[in-house]
């Protein structure tokens, strides 16, 4: 039977490489200047309509995913664990309406039917408008969530002390603007990817630790993710 743990697993191991996929695959983008971000894209604009795809089914998938992973840990932590799950999903809507969004926008403006002109303007004004600031709170939930999971974790005892540093410094290579190359790409949400694998993979262990009732040992399951 799926059970949540389970199900939380194989979304986020499903997630990860779709995240990675969708950055490589997409035009390289030129850092601040909208005007050659869609000639990047206008060169092929295929490419930017599968990233916005990935992007999108990646962003379903960490869902359930984080859904699942407030049941890994038991006791003590545990509130602060949950607390990263919720910050997880909402995350994911930041993936979703950020940037699988802002690369079918740019898709639809490259088309050659619009004038180049008139796309690079309705992009720097989209691009500058303070509206865009509802999506930073969206930001802060996926920075934070692996710092919670990461304190819960150790208050349960189970030492998992790398994720949040491994997190944090992927981000800040993001924010400083390295994903505009495919090798800023891997520099900046490899490390992400390789998070996720690994709390989807804990959560399939997880799945495995029942008890003879057939439900998940608290003790047993915390110390699966150890």
């Amino acid at each position: 039977m799926l059970n949540r743990s389970r199900l939380a697993g194989w979304s986020l191991i499903a997630a990860a490489p779709l995240l990675l996929t969708a950055e490589l695959v997409r035009s390289d983008h030129s850092e601040a200047k909208y005007a050659s971000q869609l000639a990047d894209v206008a060169a092929g604009r295929g490419p930017e309509l599968l990233s916005a795809v990935l992007f999108l089914l990646a962003a379903i998938l960490l869902i359930p995913g984080s859904v699942g992973l407030a049941a890994l840990v038991h006791g003590r932590g545990a509130r602060l664990a949950r607390s990263g799950s919720v910050l997880l999903g909402i995350g994911a809507l930041w993936i979703a309406a950020g940037r699988a969004m802002y690369s079918f926008l740019l898709y639809a403006l490259a088309s050659p039917d619009l004038p180049h002109t008139t796309a690079a303007a309705a992009l720097d004004t989209i691009g500058n408008s303070p509206a865009f600031g509802i999506f930073l709170p969206l930001l802060l939930a996926l920075v934070l969530a692996p710092i919670l999971f990461t304190i819960g974790f150790w208050r349960a005892g189970l030492g998992v002390c790398w994720i949040a540093p491994v997190w944090l410094v992927a981000n800040v290579a993001y924010v400083q603007g390295l994903e505009t190359s495919r090798l800023g790409s891997l520099v900046t949400f490899g490390p992400m990817m390789a998070v996720l694998v690994y709390l989807g993979a804990k959560a399939l262990r997880t799945s495995g630790k029942t008890s003879k009732q057939g439900k998940p040992e608290p003790l047993e399951a915390a110390r699966a993710v150890a």
